[in-house]
């Protein structure tokens, strides 16, 4: 999987996605930093 900076903490693509609000979400797990673990959403597609 292809891995990313999100609020300045490494995250990892999930390859889970969903759209709300016509919008196309991407999940991503937090690898590190006080959020390491969780699972959020960004708009940045995997590169």
């Amino acid at each position: 999987m292809s891995t990313t900076y999100w609020r300045g903490d490494l995250a990892r693509y999930t390859g889970n996605t969903s759209t709300a609000h016509g919008v196309l979400w991407y999940e991503i797990e937090m690898l590190e930093g006080h959020l390491k673990g969780q699972k959020k959403v960004t708009r940045d597609p995997p590169k």
